[in-house]
């Protein structure tokens, strides 16, 4: 929005257009940043971010289907894995709750001719990753970072099982695309490169599990053009 065409920041203060003395331009404010004064909640569902929202309005969010069989994909294992379901299928037998609660969770496993589950995790043997990815990996199960010696996390048996005796790796399709960087650059014959140095910068993007990429911190100010720079680093 430029200043021609909201020529009313130029000459008044934020206090006082936002002030009751100053209802018609509150109104044209409102109009301009769409804001909806008479929704259910009232206007706040409808407010564009504010100086202080480090966001600037922008939500991160990876969307991911697994696609495979069901006794191949992290999803429904868990799910048949779980303490839920194995009491689910005991009350059922013993026929404290309605079998067709059963019925449809099983359907919904059985059921599945796609082979799609949204939002699953996946596992991979850790034999199938160089050593560099497994550095990063158990880098990111410690406790503390900083000290190795407070050991691994609480909830490292989330991330790590083994399975036919081999020792595999569980993680969010989101982390995985972290390991998977890490894998790519991490070979032996390229640790000198430039493209692992860039890598390594890469991966300080990265926060850890369950995953999530960072942008640096902008400071907002009346002539920053924020949402402008967080757009570039989403492309």
């Amino acid at each position: 929005m430029s200043r021609t065409e909201c020529p009313l920041i130029e000459n008044q203060p934020v206090r006082n257009i936002l002030n009751a003395r100053h209802g018609s331009y509150h109104r044209r404010l409102s109009d301009i940043f769409g804001i909806r004064n008479k929704t259910g909640d009232g206007p706040a569902g409808s407010l564009p971010f504010g100086i202080n929202d480090v966001t600037a309005g922008v939500e991160d969010e990876l969307q991911t289907v697994v696609i495979g069989r069901g006794d191949r994909v992290d999803l429904p294992i868990t799910i048949q894995e779980s303490n839920y379901y194995k009491n689910l299928l005991r009350r059922t037998l013993s026929g404290d709750v309605p079998g067709n609660i059963l019925t449809m969770l099983q359907d919904h496993i059985a059921g599945n001719r796609e082979n799609a589950w949204e939002n699953s995790w996946v596992w991979l043997p850790r034999d199938t990753i160089n050593e560099y990815a497994v550095t990063i990996f158990k880098t990111d199960m410690l406790a503390d970072k900083n000290n190795p010696s407070f050991g691994l996390r609480s909830d490292a048996a989330r991330f790590i099982f083994f399975k036919q005796g081999r020792e595999c790796i569980r993680v969010p399709v989101s982390y995985l695309l972290k390991l998977a960087l890490a894998d790519a650059i991490g070979d032996k014959k390229s640790m000198n490169s430039p493209v692992f140095k860039r890598g390594q910068k890469l991966l300080l993007h990265y926060l850890g599990l369950p995953e999530k990429v960072r942008y640096p911190q902008i400071v907002m100010t009346a002539t920053a053009q924020r949402p402008i720079y967080i757009a570039k680093l989403n492309e």
